[in-house]
């Protein structure tokens, strides 16, 4: 992809030289030292055209004298055809070469305002919220092209910078280096951030300069790799890890290095805990049965009615939905379609089952046609309960989890956050709403 992309560019510079070299002879200071000869209008256009080349190549890289160069056509072509457009409206020639100088200027601010923005950084912030019981302050930056932007001294300072912050973590997702980037800046850089004083440390994932395309540079991608690793960041390729057993970061390959997994592949299901060791956030708070067992540190009691509220008997509408016996419904199995029971080997749920909270509505939640296929039971409505939740032996961390897991992230009565329990669910019914009173713990 990016030799054809490379070919495209190179084409449309040898086109765009032509059209250059016909363009800047029509300069008046070209014309004067020129005179009548065409044969030297070319030659000196083509030698002003090499030499403002070869100047952006030596102070800073072949690649962007390329890029100017190609900006410079765009700008003479678009200006080039707005003075036709003037002239053919106005209906007189021009003895300024509006098309040249406007081209000319253009460019220079155009990249100067280019160059400006490359060479300095402004500080965006977000403020991202989910119903996990997980806070964090993230610093991400990407693309800085180290040598093409900073050098290794400059990415330092930005460093200072951006740990001034206290961020929790630190992300960088690629393009670090560049193919211009020297050995000392990618080791400097590397070492500015291995000092950075982060709760959670530095996170790396691969862009498509970073490999290198052109092997130009004075180190490897195994060198560079190297040093990310000798000033302790994490670099992740198609990977994720648990951070604090409080939160995952994943990482994904960049597509240009090829075949990468895709979202579900890389951040895979959840498989049930078989060991004590690397036991997951709810199985080390509400323990796991199996042949390492693990108690649980939680105990509910019984919940005593502290409100009386109102008992109707009614009729449920018809749930025509399936059962939890209906595996092509709830499960997959590995190798074939449908699994026999759940005990097969490999078994997998499809997900988790949801049931919006709703108006219980008389006509739809109920109906006063009685069938084998639904139930009349007692409703009960705005009663309350109480009940204790023993803990013990858990750390601050898990005490937050567990009081998550209650009251869903919201302690309010007016929340709209609740559990669901019971019969007719999908009709409104068995909405419960959890809040704690109070939390008492002996020291």
């Amino acid at each position: 992809m990016w030799l054809i992309i490379l070919a495209a560019v190179i084409a449309a510079a040898e086109a765009g030289m032509v059209y250059m070299v016909f363009s800047v002879e029509r300069f008046g200071g070209i014309q004067s030292l020129a005179g009548d000869k065409k044969w030297l209008r070319h030659l000196l256009a083509f030698l002003a055209i090499a030499v403002c080349f070869g100047v952006v190549t030596v102070t800073m890289s072949a690649t962007n004298a390329v890029v100017v160069f190609l900006h410079e056509v765009l700008f003479f072509l678009l200006f080039g055809g707005v003075m036709k457009i003037v002239t053919r409206i106005s209906g007189k020639e021009y003895a300024v070469y509006w098309q040249g100088w406007l081209a000319l200027v253009t460019s220079v601010i155009y990249l100067a305002v280019g160059w400006y923005l490359l060479h300095n950084v402004w500080r965006t912030d977000y403020s991202l919220k989910t119903e996990k019981p997980v806070s964090l302050k993230v610093a991400m930056f990407a693309d800085s092209h180290l040598g093409t932007t900073f050098d290794g001294e400059g990415f330092a300072e930005q460093m200072k910078n951006i740990e001034a912050q206290h961020p929790d973590i630190v992300l960088l997702p690629g393009d670090f280096v560049d193919d211009s980037t020297k050995k000392a800046d990618m080791l400097r850089a590397c070492e500015a951030m291995g000092k950075m004083d982060v709760k959670y440390g530095v996170w790396y994932s691969y862009g498509n300069h970073d490999e290198g395309y052109f092997n130009s540079r004075d180190f490897t991608a195994a060198e560079l790799e190297q040093a990310l690793r000798d000033n302790g960041i994490h670099i992740l390729a198609d990977e994720y890890e648990l951070v604090d057993d409080s939160f995952y970061v994943a990482g994904r390959k960049d597509y240009s290095l090829g075949e990468r997994k895709n979202m579900g592949e890389l951040l895979g299901e959840k498989k049930q805990c078989t060991h004590r060791n690397g036991l997951c956030a709810a199985c080390a708070l509400f323990g796991m049965a199996g042949k390492e067992s693990v108690g649980s540190h939680v105990r509910i009691t019984d919940a005593k009615e502290s409100k009386k509220g109102k008992i109707t008997e009614k009729t449920l509408s018809e749930l025509s939905g399936p059962k939890i016996s209906y595996l092509p419904f709830y499960a997959r199995g590995n190798g074939k379609e449908v699994p026999s029971t759940y005990d097969e080997k490999d078994v997998k749920l499809r997900g988790r089952k949801y049931y919006w909270h709703s108006q219980v509505r008389e006509g739809i939640s109920f109906t006063d046609v009685k069938t084998e296929r639904n139930s009349t039971m007692g409703i009960l409505d705005k009663a309350e309960f109480e009940f204790c939740v023993y803990y013990d032996s858990i750390n601050e961390k898990q005490l937050n989890l567990l009081k998550w897991v209650l009251t869903l992230g919201e302690n309010s009565e007016k929340s709209s956050r609740c559990h669901k329990i019971g019969h007719g669910k999908p009709l409104g019914l068995g909405s419960v709403k959890i809040v704690i009173d109070e939390i008492l713990s002996r020291k």
